[in-house]
């Protein structure tokens, strides 16, 4: 029996080539790990024959620091061949991935481009990279809505999403300094969160969110597991690939839980954050 789910994220690198302070998925402690295009295949194929996801993001990260970004891209559709797929990308290195404009079109996957700053050198990069996307031909505008541009360029859907406007962090401090919230309100932590449509797959297991999903990652690195603060996160369980059907339709159908106080009741959006800053190493 497959359960159908709104989304699933997949990160393919934890490595990012951008610091974006706050980042909801960690990235910018410096991580490095970057998989295998077998062993992403590990991860999902057990979940293939269990789920039928409207939509599969392929994330970091940034995946195009993965050199087998091209075949996790058609191992993913051949895994999901009925899921919208998506690629996501900051488009720092997108004028260096040559194979990627035949290899979105041959499997249908969108190309998702996030804009993360209005700083005058980000912008400046930013501008150059997506002049690349001009050798693929002619644009035709599709749509727009509060935070994304949709256009179709030469048969390949490209997304630029603006994720300035409501971004927030999800966190107190930073590095050995951060710490959880504690608003002590699941239920209105949910209702704000910008990530709770968003299932992670990682290491097999499928998790809530990003924030909980690469959170032991961030602890082990700075020695934080037994914070008194951080402990009950860091002992979060996500569901494994043997779990049974019920486990995984109330997974699925869970709103809000004990995990989600760790993040903000009242986010304090920002428009601008810090992008190239390594703040802890």
């Amino acid at each position: 029996m497959r359960h159908d789910l709104y989304m699933l994220d997949v990160h393919i690198a934890n490595k990012c080539n951008l610091h974006c302070d706050g980042c909801n998925h960690w990235s910018n402690y410096n991580f490095s790990e970057i998989f295998t295009n077998n062993t992403l295949e590990e991860w999902a194929t057990p979940w293939s024959k269990r789920l039928n996801p409207e939509r599969i993001n392929l994330l970091g990260g940034e995946p195009f620091l993965n050199k087998e970004c091209k075949e996790i891209v058609y191992t993913y559709r051949k895994l999901f061949p009925n899921s919208i797929n998506k690629l996501f990308t900051n488009a720092f290195l997108l004028s260096k991935q040559d194979w990627l404009y035949d290899c979105l079109l041959e499997t249908n996957t969108a190309l998702v481009i996030t804009l993360h700053s209005r700083d005058e050198r980000y912008l400046k990069k930013f501008k150059k990279e997506l002049e690349y996307l001009k050798t693929w031909g002619d644009w035709t505008f599709e749509k727009d809505t509060w935070f994304r541009n949709v256009y179709k360029v030469n048969g390949v859907e490209v997304e630029i999403r603006d994720m300035k406007n409501h971004w927030y962090k999800t966190y107190i401090g930073n590095g050995y300094n951060a710490k959880p919230y504690k608003d002590n309100n699941k239920r209105k932590s949910w209702e704000e969160c910008v990530s709770k449509n968003s299932i992670q797959l990682y290491n097999g297991i499928l998790h809530k969110c990003g924030p909980i999903t690469y959170l032991k990652d961030f602890l082990k690195k700075y020695n934080l597991q037994n914070d008194e603060d951080w402990v009950n996160y860091y002992n979060y369980m996500g569901l494994s690939p043997n779990c049974t059907d019920e486990s995984l339709k109330e997974f699925l159908l869970k709103e809000d839980e004990d995990i989600c106080k760790m993040c903000p009741a009242q986010p304090n959006k920002v428009s601008d954050k810090e992008v190239f800053k390594l703040i802890e190493k």
